[in-house]
C-alpha cells in the first residue's frame, strides 16, 4: 500500500485546537483482489484540560518575550542616563579648566604689570634692583602654569568631544564665567523617595524585568511538568473506489461516517530536565533579589552623599568668595604701598598669589557644587527630563502575569 495525507491544527481561543485532515491510500491488488483506493476525511476538536490549558504555554512565552523587550529597553535607558551623567561631569571639568586658564593668565598679567612697575621704580632709583628678580621669576612660573592649564583644558576638551561622538565643543574663549554664578544659585530637590528614584533608574528596571522574565520561566517549566489531560472529539468520513482517490463511495461497507469521543491522559516520568531548569531559575531569582537590595542601598548612599557634598561645596564656595574679596582688597592695598615705596615686590607677589589661590578655590568650589548636583540628578534618574525618558520607559505591567 501507498499513502499520502495532510492535516491542519488551528488553535482557537479560549483554548482548544480545531483539526481537519485527509488521507488517501492505494492498496495494490493481490491474488483474487482488485486494486483499491481508500480515502478518509476527518474534523476534530481537542481541548487541553491540564497541561497548556487555555494556551498557558503560549501566553507565558509571549510574556517572557515582552519582559525581554522591556529589559532591553531598560538597559538602553540605563546607558542614556550613564552617558548623560558622564557628559555633565565632562562639561563641568571643561568649564573649570577654562576658568583656571583665565585665572592663570590674569595672574601672569598681574605679575608682568608688577615687573614693569618694579623696573620703572628701579630706573628712578626708588627701590633696589634685586626686587626685579622675584617679579621676573613669578612671570616665568606664571607662563609655565599657563601651559599646564592649557594642557588640562585640552584634555578635558578631548574627553567631552569623545563622549559627544566627535562633535565640536567650545574653546577657552567661548566659555564665560557666568557658570560660576549659576552654580551658586542651584538648589537640590530634598526628601526624594528612594523607591521612586529606583523606578526612574534604568539599571534598577533592567533587574526588575530580568526577575520577571525568570519568574515567568519558572511558571513555564512548572506548566511543562503537568500531566496532559485532553478531551478529543472527532468525526470521520471514509470511502473506497477502485479507480479514483479522494472519494466517499461505500465500496466495502455501507457505513461511511464515524466518530469518537476520548479522554486522553499522558504524563512523562521523572521531569529531571524541568526540575533542573526550575532550580536554576529560582537561584537566579534570589541572586537578582540581592542585586535589587544592593542597588537600593547604593542609591540611598548616592542620594545622601551627593546632598552632603552639595551642601559642603556651597559652604566652601561662600567661604572662598569672601576670601577672594578680602584677598583682592589686600592686593590693592599692597600695590598702593609698593607704589609709595613702603613695601617690597615680594610682598605684592605674595598678595597676588593669595588672591589667585582664593579665586582658584572659589572656582573649584563652584565646580564641586555642579558635580554634586549632577551626581544627585543621576542618582534620582532624571525624572523631570523628557529627553532621557521619552520612549525609553518600559511598559512594565504589560508583561506582568
Amino acid at each position: 500500500a501507498a499513502e499520502v495525507g495532510a492535516s491542519l491544527d488551528v488553535p482557537v481561543r479560549p483554548g482548544f485546537y480545531f483539526s481537519i485532515g485527509a488521507v488517501s491510500r492505494r492498496y495494490a491488488g493481490e491474488a483474487g483482489y482488485d486494486p483499491l483506493y481508500q480515502s478518509l476525511f476527518g474534523v476534530g476538536v481537542r481541548i487541553p484540560l491540564l497541561h497548556d490549558r487555555g494556551f498557558r504555554l503560549w501566553d507565558l512565552d509571549r510574556l517572557r518575550l515582552l519582559a525581554d523587550y522591556d529589559r532591553a529597553l531598560s538597559g538602553c535607558l540605563a546607558e542614556r542616563q550613564q552617558l548623560r551623567h558622564e557628559v555633565e561631569l565632562a562639561v563641568v571639568n571643561l568649564c573649570e579648566s577654562a576658568a583656571l586658564c583665565g585665572i592663570t593668565r590674569q595672574a601672569t598679567g598681574r605679575a608682568e604689570t608688577l615687573l614693569a612697575d618694579t623696573r620703572n621704580l628701579v630706573e628712578h632709583q626708588a627701590i633696589a634692583e634685586y626686587q626685579v628678580l622675584p617679579a621676573q621669576m613669578e612671570v616665568d612660573l606664571g607662563k609655565a602654569d599657563e601651559l599646564a592649564a592649557q594642557q588640562a583644558f585640552e584634555v578635558a576638551r578631548y574627553r567631552l568631544q569623545e563622549l559627544l561622538a566627535g562633535r565640536e565643543v567650545p574653546g577657552v574663549e567661548e566659555i564665560g564665567s557666568d557658570w560660576v554664578a549659576a552654580a551658586a544659585r542651584l538648589e537640590l530637590r530634598r526628601g526624594l523617595d528612594v523607591a521612586s528614584c529606583c523606578r526612574d533608574r534604568g539599571g534598577y528596571l533592567e533587574l526588575l524585568h530580568e526577575r520577571l522574565r525568570t519568574e515567568l520561566s519558572v511558571r513555564y517549566e512548572t506548566e511543562q511538568r503537568r500531566g496532559d489531560l485532553s478531551l478529543s472529539l472527532a468525526g470521520t468520513l471514509q470511502g473506497e473506489d477502485g479507480d479514483w482517490p479522494l472519494v466517499a463511495h461505500n465500496h466495502l461497507s455501507a457505513q461511511t461516517a464515524g466518530g469518537h469521543v476520548m479522554l486522553v491522559y499522558r504524563r512523562t516520568l521523572g521531569w529531571r530536565a524541568e526540575n533542573s531548569r526550575i532550580g536554576q531559575h529560582e537561584s537566579r531569582i534570589r541572586e537578582i533579589g540581592a542585586g535589587l537590595q544592593r542597588f537600593e542601598l547604593e542609591l540611598s548612599r548616592e542620594l545622601l552623599g551627593s546632598t552632603a557634598l552639595f551642601d559642603l561645596a556651597r559652604q566652601q564656595f561662600e567661604q572662598a568668595s569672601r576670601a577672594a574679596e578680602s584677598a583682592r582688597r589686600s592686593l590693592d592695598a599692597e600695590k598702593e604701598r609698593f607704589q609709595l615705596g613702603e613695601s617690597r615686590s615680594r610682598d605684592v607677589l605674595d598678595a597676588q598669589n593669595d588672591f589667585t589661590r582664593a579665586v582658584r578655590q572659589q572656582t573649584a568650589a563652584a565646580a564641586g557644587v555642579l558635580r554634586a548636583w549632577a551626581d544627585h540628578r543621576f542618582a534620582a534618574g532624571y525624572p523631570e527630563d523628557p529627553v532621557i525618558h521619552d520612549g525609553m520607559v518600559p511598559a512594565g505591567n504589560r508583561a506582568r502575569p
